[in-house]
C-alpha cells in the first residue's frame, strides 16, 4: 500500500533522480491490496508507463501524469497509464505521454495503443484533461502490418466519461 497524498500547494513528485538520467520505471500496482492512494501527485519522465495497474484499485485524484513513455520493438500500450482491470481518475491531467514501437527488420504486426491511457477493463474518468498524448509505429520492413490507435485514450471494455476535455492527441 502506498499513501502519497500531497496538497494543491505542495504536490508530491515522482520523477527521475537527475536531468541527465535516462528515466525511471514508473509506479506499478500489481495485485495490490486495497488502500493505495495518489492525490496531488506529479508522475513524470517514466520510461515504462507512468502508472501501471494490474488488477488493483488505487484511488487517484488531482494528479498530473506528464511526459512519460513506453517504447520497444513489439507492441506497446499506455505511455501515461496502463491498466488491466479498472481505472478511476478524478480531476487529473494526462499530458504529453507517448507509446512508440520502432522495428526495422522483423516480419509481423506491430502496434501502439493508448499514448495517454490504455485500459483493458473499465475506465471511469471525471473532470480530467487528456491532452497532447501520442502513439507512433515505425517499421522498415514492407511486410510488417503496423498501426497506432488511441493517442489520448484506448479502452478495451467499458468507458465512462464525465466532464472531461480531450484535445490535441
Amino acid at each position: 500500500v502506498i499513501l502519497a497524498v500531497g496538497t494543491a500547494q505542495d504536490s508530491i513528485k515522482f520523477k527521475r533522480a537527475a536531468s541527465n538520467e535516462v528515466g525511471w520505471q514508473g509506479l506499478f500496482f500489481n495485485f495490490s491490496v486495497p488502500g493505495s492512494e495518489l492525490a496531488y501527485c506529479r508522475i513524470e519522465g517514466a520510461t515504462n508507463s507512468g502508472i501501471y495497474i494490474d488488477n488493483s484499485l488505487p484511488t487517484i485524484s488531482n494528479c498530473t501524469i506528464i511526459n512519460n513513455s513506453v517504447s520497444g520493438n513489439v507492441s506497446e500500450y499506455g505511455g501515461g497509464i496502463y491498466v488491466i482491470g479498472t481505472l478511476t481518475l478524478d480531476n487529473c491531467i494526462i499530458k504529453n505521454n507517448s507509446a512508440l514501437v520502432s522495428n526495422s527488420s522483423s516480419a509481423g504486426g506491430f502496434y501502439t495503443l493508448g499514448g495517454g491511457i490504455y485500459v483493458d477493463g473499465t475506465c471511469n474518468l471525471s473532470n480530467c484533461i487528456i491532452e497532447g498524448n501520442t502513439t507512433s509505429t515505425t517499421t522498415g520492413n514492407a511486410w510488417n502490418s503496423s498501426y497506432s490507435r488511441g493517442g489520448g485514450i484506448y479502452v478495451n471494455g467499458e468507458f465512462n466519461l464525465t466532464n472531461c476535455i480531450i484535445s490535441g492527441n
